[in-house]
């Protein structure tokens, strides 16, 4: 079975209002404020709370009456998950990255989401030598320096992506697994990770089964009544474990 997905992003939430705030509130479960209550830094409180109010949005239009019968819960230690009667093999997978929060809702498939805007600072090649394959990181080290930075955060969120999707912490042994470049979706895979770009933002998608149709992403403004919907050109790729 191939999976249906549905991709949101939502690219200013630095622009959300304390009105908004306390709006969006209103609505999460008594685990989700708990855990909120644990987040200190003003950035993470607000990339949370935009966050699981977009999953809110997405479900309110793909699930009918979703809320109804179901809540969505969050527990310290583990990722956040739908609770209810009936979930209809219905998953999500959230990831934030500078002021953009972007989310992933899907039927029937296991998935993993990974968004990454470069940083200046970040030095990847160290970071590459240290946690990649010595087969990336030299790969990585080969190429010009104005690539070298695309090719780390394009490996990275593929890494990223899986780990979540297994639902595996990030360790020296989890995420040294290599990808194999795919022109077509294999039918033996037991993972199919997309690597895409939204702008100058560098994403990964892992999917227990391969898409259905070609990635769209919607673009969300709380703001503003038009819908922008973005086709970004997709990679294909298998890990080899």
């Amino acid at each position: 079975m191939k999976a249906s997905v549905t991709l949101w992003l939502w690219p200013d939430v630095d622009h959300v209002s304390n009105q908004q705030v306390e709006e969006y509130l209103l609505g999460f479960s008594t685990s989700e404020k708990l855990y909120l209550s644990s987040i200190s830094a003003r950035r993470r409180r607000l990339e949370y709370i935009a966050g699981h109010h977009l999953i809110r949005q997405m479900l309110a239009e793909l699930v009918p009456h979703w809320d109804q019968d179901h809540s969505i819960e969050h527990h310290k230690g583990a990722a956040p998950f739908l609770s209810g009667s009936d979930l209809d093999g219905i998953s999500f997978n959230l990831s934030h990255s500078g002021n953009r929060v972007c989310c992933v809702v899907g039927l029937h498939c296991e998935l993993g989401l990974d968004i990454e805007l470069p940083r200046e600072r970040r030095r990847g090649q160290q970071i590459a030598e240290t946690y990649f394959t010595e087969n990336e990181a030299e790969r990585i080290a080969r190429l010009p320096l104005t690539e070298q930075s695309g090719e780390f955060y394009r490996v990275w969120t593929l890494k990223e992506s899986l780990l979540k999707a297994r639902r595996e912490s990030i360790t020296s042994k989890n995420i040294a697994i290599e990808f194999q470049p795919q022109t077509e979706a294999p039918a033996s895979a037991s993972w199919y990770c997309y690597s895409f770009m939204l702008d100058h933002l560098y994403g990964a998608l892992s999917l227990s089964s391969p898409l259905s149709r070609s990635l769209q992403v919607q673009v969300y403004r709380p703001a503003m009544n038009s819908v922008t919907i973005i086709k970004p050109e997709t990679s294909l790729y298998t890990p080899q474990f």
